[in-house]
């Protein structure tokens, strides 16, 4: 049972790891020390893998999603970008736009701190005798991290919906679902 929930989560864990990885990512690609040793490694790897395997607006649009799965609805960032459709007003706009620079600025060091923690679980495996307590405590603070952004997300797709009229919220999950 354990086993079969697990093969369903772990493709969309790997898309999420992914995108967070694309959307942290800013190393050069040819001097970043990673899990392949000196040289590209998987710092260095990350945009290449992004733009090989994602398409252009593709991981705006995995970001979006993923944000939807976190937090049970749009965002403010996804507001924002429907702002026309749902008439927003100049001052709905403004919220939104507050709501999603304070969101933006909270989660951002949180996603970085997820992927650097996942660099030193990586680091911790390394070498002949590898060292799974720091392996352990690496993952549960990438895992501690990622709560903390995905409760954030939940937060501003709250705050950002709670700016829109009972109509323009009905007219945004009705666009949702049909995405």
């Amino acid at each position: 049972m354990v086993a079969r929930m697990m093969a369903k989560r772990i493709p969309a864990l790997g898309a999420g790891l992914l995108f967070v990885a694309c959307m942290t990512s800013e190393q050069p690609s040819d001097t970043v020390p990673g899990m392949m040793g000196q040289g590209v490694g998987m710092g260095g790897m990350m945009p290449m893998m992004c733009e090989g395997m994602m398409g252009p607006g593709m991981m705006e649009m995995m970001g979006q999603g993923m944000g939807m799965m976190a937090t049970g609805g749009p965002g403010p960032a996804m507001i924002l970008r429907m702002g026309e459709a749902l008439d927003l007003t100049d001052e709905q706009r403004a919220q939104v736009q507050a709501i999603e620079s304070e969101y933006s600025d909270f989660v951002q060091p949180l996603m970085a701190a997820v992927m650097e923690a996942h660099q030193d679980a990586a680091t911790a495996l390394q070498g002949d005798s590898p060292d799974f307590g720091a392996y352990e405590r690496a993952l549960r603070e990438a895992a501690d991290q990622m709560v903390q952004a995905h409760v954030a997300m939940a937060q501003a797709a709250a705050d950002g919906g709670g700016v829109l009229t009972e109509e323009q919220r009905q007219q945004l999950q009705g666009s949702m679902q049909m995405m």
